[in-house]
């Protein structure tokens, strides 16, 4: 399964981090498959620093996010790709 990033569209492995503007970043720190060893659900734990809009400061967060997975995405047909909502 492909890992990608909604935000930038990267292709993500565990440890690749995404840099985006302002300072924000995204890191994948594990992938957990979910229901028939990820064929149809995943989760991830990510770790990511964005800007906080009350303050204007940078935030680093760890949580655990659910991934889209899809089969027949049109940008990767016929693979199996997941992605983090970023």
């Amino acid at each position: 399964m492909k890992i990608i990033d909604a935000r930038s569209g990267d292709e993500l492995q565990v440890g690749t981090v995404v840099r985006y503007p302002q300072g924000e970043w995204t890191r994948l720190d594990r992938v957990m498959p979910g229901i028939l060893g990820g064929m149809f659900s995943a989760k991830a734990q990510i770790t990511h620093v964005h800007v906080d809009y009350r303050s204007g400061a940078l935030v680093e967060r760890t949580d655990i996010v659910p991934l889209a997975v899809r089969w027949m995405h049109p940008s990767f047909p016929g693979q199996h790709v997941a992605f983090i909502p970023s």
